[in-house]
């Protein structure tokens, strides 16, 4: 999967992506929006931050006041987390006010010169509210809370008939129920140079991987497998179901099914690791794994007395994001 490996249950970063091939991706991004004639030569590309699973580059051009982050993605989920991060950001700027970044390109496939999936959006000006929050006025939280109960009404107002996460139609075929459209094989290697220089065949590569914001804007939306929570710490190799899923008793039924598969497949790697004899978290992992299934079958004999089967209209599904004072900019 691209330049990823794993060290336990945490997904690393096998290679450092490389900024001259950022700079050229995003030459080719902007060359028929903001360049003028041989201008697109100074454009800069710095690191900016990083987090779990992407690192941030801020791109721009003296003179320019939009500013851009070039964020590379590491391919923990190939294809799918990169196009419903970018439908899912695309969603509200579409169908309502709340103030999201705007993408404007993206590649979901690792297959190209720089080896990673990315994503190109407009960097929006400000900092994390968790980096304040404890000092803010009470009347500006109030101001705060009440901004984002009109953003979750808003959301609540276009429910969706099922569960899971959300695409452009356009890859509809890819994200229903079935196999990855993905192969698990190593993605080619980022190229090193210190010219700047690439082969035609290199700019082909980056060409076709490419997709712009500006041809989706009749694009509609579908709801497909599920991101969250099904790629975290190795989950993709127990290939679960994925959804997109009917109702709520599918989907929690599906999760336990997929909970206790994880516990057998969990207990059975610790038993044959040795480097971990002396690890109490193992220990007590394999002391208490026979007795977690039992657990499971208890909850799943529970959940019909909660959900139905089926559910009606009076059960709409809608966006959901676990927000964060660090997701909020301000």
């Amino acid at each position: 999967m691209g330049h990823l490996k794993w060290a336990r249950t945490r997904a690393l970063w096998n290679s450092k992506p490389n900024l001259s091939v950022m700079k050229e991706i995003a030459l080719r991004c902007f060359l028929q929006s903001i360049f003028e004639g041989n201008e697109n030569s100074s454009l800069h590309v710095s690191y900016f931050a990083e987090s779990s699973f992407n690192k941030m580059h801020e791109v721009f051009l003296p003179g320019k006041e939009t500013r851009y982050i070039f964020r590379v993605v590491l391919p923990v989920d190939p294809f799918y987390k990169t196009e419903s991060e970018v439908a899912t950001l695309a969603y509200p700027r579409k169908h309502t006010n709340i103030p999201v970044p705007r993408v404007t390109s993206w590649s979901s496939s690792a297959d190209s010169v720089l080896g990673y999936e990315w994503v190109l959006l407009e960097k929006i000006d400000g900092g994390p509210h968790s980096s304040d929050r404890l000092t803010i006025p009470p009347d500006k939280k109030l101001d705060i809370a009440r901004r984002l109960a009109e953003f979750v009404h808003q959301l609540r107002s276009r429910p969706f008939d099922k569960i899971g996460s959300l695409y452009f139609k356009g890859v509809e075929t890819l994200v229903g129920k079935g196999p990855p459209p993905y192969q698990t094989a190593d993605a080619p290697g980022p190229i090193h140079g210190g010219n700047n220089k690439y082969s035609e065949s290199v700019r082909e590569s980056i060409r076709n991987s490419i997709k712009f914001m500006s041809d989706m804007s009749s694009e509609e939306f579908v709801v497909g497998k599920m991101v969250s929570p099904f790629f975290l710490k190795r989950r993709l190799y127990l290939q679960p179901n994925r959804g997109p899923f009917r109702s709520s008793m599918e989907y929690i039924t599906v999760k336990i099914r997929f909970q206790k598969d994880r516990i057998r497949t969990n207990a059975e790697i610790a038993a044959r690791d040795d480097r971990a004899k002396n690890d109490p978290k193992r220990d007590r992992l394999l002391r208490e794994a026979p007795d977690m299934p039992k657990t499971c079958d208890a909850v799943l004999d529970f959940v019909p007395r909660i959900f139905q089967e089926t559910e009606t209209e009076e059960n709409p599904y809608t966006i959901f994001h676990n927000l964060s004072s660090q997701d909020i900019i301000q």
